[in-house]
C-alpha cells in the first residue's frame, strides 16, 4: 500500500496534460513517483486509443484509458476495448441540416471504431459521403470551422438545438465541436473507470468545455489555470497552467490527503 493507494487521477491531454503534445518533465517525474506510491493515474481524452498507442513515449498510464471523449473505455495492457458506447438514433438528418444552416462548418470527422472519416462540406456529394461514413457504428463526429474562424455561442446553440434530446454538443476548442450520444461524455468514464478500479477517491483534472462532466463527476475536480472561465467555475480548485506542469501540482495537493 502507497500513499496514493486509493486515488484515481484522470486528466484530459491537450493543454492540461500536455502543450503542443508535450509533457513536461515535471509532470512525468510527478506521475511516476504517483504510480510508484500506488496511484492509478489515466488519460481520458478525445483522442483515440490508436493515438496513445502510437505515442507511448509520451506518457504510460497504469489503468484503462477514457477515448473518444468518453466513448470508449481502452485496457492497454490487453490491448482490448472493455466498453464502447455508440451515437444511437438518426443522426443524419439533424448533420445534414446544420450543414446548411450553420455556414462556417469546413468539414465533419467522423469516429468510427478504428477509423476517421473527413467529409468536406462543400462537395457536391457531401450529403452522400455523410450517409455513407455513417452507415457503420459511429463512436462521435467532429464539426470544424473553417480556418480562423472560431464558432460564434450563437453556431453553438443552433447546432445544440438541432441535435434534439438523442445527442450532446460540446467544443473541444474554439473551432470544434463533438457530437455525442448524450451521456457518452468524460464524466461517465471516469466513474465507469473508477468502478473497474474501485478507486475511493475520484480526482479529474480539465481546461476546456468536453471537460466539464468528468470535473462535475469527481471527488475532486481541477481546473487549470489557463483553463475557459466556465470550466474554472465548476471545479473545486484551481491549479497552475499547463505549461508550469499542473498534473506535477495536483500530485503536490493529493500528497497532503489522508483518505
Amino acid at each position: 500500500m502507497g500513499k496514493f493507494s486509493g486515488i484515481l487521477l484522470c486528466t484530459d491531454f491537450d493543454n492540461t496534460l500536455a502543450y503542443g503534445q508535450k509533457v513536461s518533465p515535471r509532470n512525468t517525474e510527478a506521475i511516476k513517483y504517483f504510480q510508484d506510491n500506488g496511484g492509478l493515474f489515466t488519460i481520458i481524452s478525445g483522442r483515440s486509443e490508436y493515438f496513445f498507442n502510437n505515442h507511448t513515449e509520451i506518457i504510460r498510464p497504469n489503468t484503462y484509458l477514457g477515448c473518444v471523449n468518453g466513448s470508449v473505455i481502452y485496457d492497454p495492457f490487453e490491448d482490448r476495448i472493455v466498453w464502447e458506447g455508440f451515437m444511437s438514433g438518426d443522426m443524419v438528418t439533424p448533420a445534414i441540416k446544420i450543414i446548411n444552416d450553420v455556414k462556417n462548418i469546413k468539414n465533419i470527422m467522423v469516429f468510427r471504431q478504428g477509423e476517421l472519416i473527413t467529409v468536406m462540406t462543400d462537395g457536391k456529394t457531401a450529403y452522400e459521403e455523410l450517409r455513407a461514413a455513417m452507415s457503420l457504428p459511429v463512436y462521435k463526429l467532429i464539426f470544424h470551422s473553417l480556418p480562423d474562424t472560431p464558432f460564434t455561442q450563437e453556431e453553438c446553440r443552433t447546432i445544440s438545438e438541432y441535435l434534439g434530446e438523442e445527442f450532446e454538443a460540446m467544443r473541444s476548442w474554439n473551432c470544434g465541436i463533438e457530437v455525442q450520444s448524450r451521456g457518452c461524455n468524460k464524466g461517465r468514464a471516469a466513474k465507469r473507470i473508477a468502478e473497474l478500479t474501485g478507486a475511493k477517491l475520484l480526482v479529474c483534472v480539465g481546461d476546456y468545455e468536453n471537460d466539464i462532466s468528468m470535473i462535475k463527476e469527481a471527488d475532486i475536480g481541477y481546473a487549470v489555470e489557463n483553463a475557459l472561465d466556465s470550466v474554472k467555475a465548476v471545479a473545486d480548485r484551481v491549479t497552475v497552467d499547463v505549461r508550469e506542469g499542473a498534473i506535477a501540482a495536483v500530485i503536490d495537493d493529493l500528497e497532503k490527503i489522508k483518505i
